[in-house]
């Protein structure tokens, strides 16, 4: 955090770093607390805190299988709950939430992480659909394949198999401006991945 807090201020941001458990109760709460009162309102939320666990289903603990929805599913949607009251206090804001391409398709040895983000497509959906009332207030998916980030090594495994992105592995510079660019240009969801079906 101290070294995107050190590049953001280079490029000239005023930046406030809140180091937050997306999964304890009240946390993103006081991340939009402590937000509003440094800059006066959230303009965007984006919500990319993700975990994973290989393992064949009946293999993976519970406790595991539960933690992998908790921080992909639950925390995303406390994410979108904190957000949303906020933007429907001031009428405007966007909200991206990280898919993936595992939210269209399953893959063996992935169940929480798979279960997980079918259940962020629907939600984003559903929360799509009960936001017409508010045209400025836009929920973005943006779902990608696989990307080279270290997820694949930190995962909970219970294969005993090393985890890599399956090809093509998409840059996490590329996933970021897709985000900046639904942040700017709000659309409903966005695929990056060569080989992605196309939402």
């Amino acid at each position: 955090l101290d070294d995107v807090r050190a590049e953001c201020a280079a490029e000239g941001a005023d930046v406030l770093v809140v180091p937050t458990d997306v999964t304890a109760p009240g946390a993103l709460a006081a991340l939009a607390d402590a937000a509003v009162a440094r800059f006066g309102r959230i303009d965007a939320w984006v919500h990319t805190a993700a975990v994973t666990a290989y393992g064949r289903f009946d293999e993976v603990p519970g406790r595991i299988f539960d933690q992998v929805v908790r921080t992909d599913l639950l925390a995303a949607a406390e994410a979108a709950r904190v957000a949303l009251r906020h933007f429907r206090s001031t009428g405007s804001g966007t909200l991206v939430l990280t898919g993936s391409v595992l939210g269209h398709i399953t893959a063996p040895y992935l169940s929480g992480y798979v279960a997980a983000k079918w259940g962020l497509t629907g939600l984003v959906r559903t929360l799509q659909q009960e936001l017409r009332d508010l045209p400025d207030v836009h929920v973005c998916l943006v779902s990608p394949g696989s990307v080279d980030t270290p997820i694949y090594q930190r995962a909970a495994n219970h294969l005993g198999l090393v985890g890599r992105p399956p090809p093509p592995v998409a840059t996490p510079e590329r996933v970021a401006r897709a985000v900046v660019d639904c942040v700017a240009r709000p659309r409903r969801e966005v695929s990056v991945g060569r080989l992605n079906p196309r939402p």
